[in-house]
């Protein structure tokens, strides 16, 4: 499975490529409080380093790790775990007595250390469940982020000086623990999701890109995104987008342990927003005149082309536009793919399970 995981890149005055015995001395030590930190950050706390850096040409001006963490966060929770992560690297630097003379001012400030968490699955998955994907404190402001489950871009939450954070934090009796607070329907959701993309893949060959929606405190809406790896006419497209409404949908209304969690119960196709999108193996799309994607927002089923590129000397220019191909509703999609051997293979195990 591809890993979509969004990391948010800088551009670090550190020359990464350089061996530990020709670095500068100041970068050497910011190396050994950096391995230091994140060992202790993932033996204690669960964090996963996949990134570390900053600016020290000659002096150390900032200093940067980034983590991933397989749990879901509130505002709350995120707050508590970069204030946690920004004062201990902080510390660290400080009581680092050979360093001092490196850095650009003393005793270094949390506005110059930036840490970086991102909240998903272990596969990299982001969970673009409206909770928090991302939160990161560069020049003294907290930002926090969520996916989009359309687009899989992160859009702003929130943004507070470091400063306010960390008063929050100190002043806060309700968090004594760094740990997520798990709502009754997230693990519920989760398994869901498990089951949905497994049998996905197995049975017709569609990877997840990115699943969630609306499920902060309860399953308001299901947002799912397919990738199927082969050029794509209209009668496979329209087959493939019913049957990954119709299992969501059987999935979503016949748990009864979820169904509580439901905010309109049963969910309906208003609620569920299906694409898949065509791609090769290297998940470029195809120009050979089959289908782009096909998505369904409420009732309306809409298939899109991809536009062919027009080379123009060593450039090539792509309208930003996807041609539409066609339109239907979503009852005569349905319709017309009934007797279909996939779909009937859906339709039973609906009935089964």
């Amino acid at each position: 499975m591809r890993v979509s995981v969004l990391l948010i890149c800088f551009v670090f005055s550190v020359n990464v490529g350089v061996s530990m015995e020709k670095a500068p001395q100041h970068v050497v030590y910011v190396e050994q409080i950096i391995k230091a930190f994140t060992k202790e950050m993932e033996r204690n706390v669960n964090f996963h380093a996949i990134g570390d850096g900053g600016s020290m040409p000659s002096v150390v001006n900032s200093v940067y790790v980034q983590f991933q963490i397989f749990h879901r966060a509130t505002i709350e929770e995120a707050r508590l775990l970069e204030v946690f992560a920004v004062e201990r690297l902080t510390e660290m630097i400080n009581a680092h007595e050979k360093i001092r003379p490196y850095l650009c001012e003393f005793p270094f400030p949390s506005s110059r250390v930036e840490i970086g968490l991102t909240f998903c699955l272990p596969s990299g998955l982001s969970f673009a469940d409206g909770t928090v994907a991302s939160v990161m404190q560069t020049r003294g402001n907290i930002r926090y982020s969520f996916t989009d489950p359309d687009s899989g871009s992160l859009v702003s939450l929130l943004k507070e000086p470091y400063l306010e954070a960390k008063k929050t934090v100190d002043a806060s009796a309700n968090i004594k623990t760094l740990a997520h607070h798990e709502k009754p329907h997230e693990a519920l959701i989760d398994i869901i999701f498990a089951a949905y993309q497994k049998e996905m893949w197995n049975d017709y060959e569609l990877e997840i890109e990115r699943i969630g929606g609306k499920l902060v405190d309860r399953v308001e809406e299901v947002s799912v995104r397919l990738i199927y790896f082969n050029p794509t006419y209209i009668e496979k497209a329209r087959e493939l987008q019913i049957i990954a409404t119709e299992r969501m949908l059987h999935l979503i209304n016949n748990d009864k342990q979820l169904r509580p969690y439901v905010n309109d119960f049963p969910l309906t196709i208003d609620k569920l927003k299906v694409a898949v999108i065509f791609r090769r193996k290297n998940y470029c799309p195809y120009f050979d005149g089959s289908l782009e994607s096909v998505s369904r927002v409420g009732k309306e089923i809409t298939y899109f082309i991809e536009q062919k590129r027009e080379p123009i000397g060593k450039t090539q220019i792509i309208r930003a536009e996807r041609p539409v191909f066609a339109k239907e509703s979503y009852q005569e999609a349905l319709n017309t793919t009934e007797g279909s051997r996939a779909l009937e293979k859906t339709q039973v195990k609906c009935c089964l399970k």
